[in-house]
């Protein structure tokens, strides 16, 4: 599903499909390392967000982000916090690994 970043909510992961070059807050975007079929994904905020992109966090405001469409790859809500806040206490399930003390 084709959107743009901008009404995305926080926990939306895409890849970046487009750029509009003729706004004229692209250029800014491309240097700060926002391309073409780079990973994204909205962590937090209202504006400016805070993205993450190819393993950078970056603060972008709503009109910015007008620019940018993305193919969403998991349109699951929740927010960037609670997923973190719940990984903390994922615990290893497999049954192969053992935790042995060596004497």
């Amino acid at each position: 599903m084709q959107m743009m970043l901008s009404s995305a909510r926080c926990g939306i992961k895409g890849v970046i499909t487009a750029l509009d070059d003729s706004r004229p807050d692209t250029k800014r975007l491309r240097r700060l390392g926002i391309h073409e079929g780079m990973p994204v994904e909205i962590l937090h905020g209202s504006d400016p967000v805070m993205i993450l992109c190819h393993r950078s966090k970056i603060a972008v405001s709503r009109r910015s982000l007008d620019a940018v469409t993305v193919s969403v790859q998991n349109s699951a809500c929740g927010c960037y916090f609670l997923t973190a806040f719940f990984n903390l206490f994922r615990f290893n399930t497999n049954p192969d690994s053992s935790h042995e003390i060596s004497k």
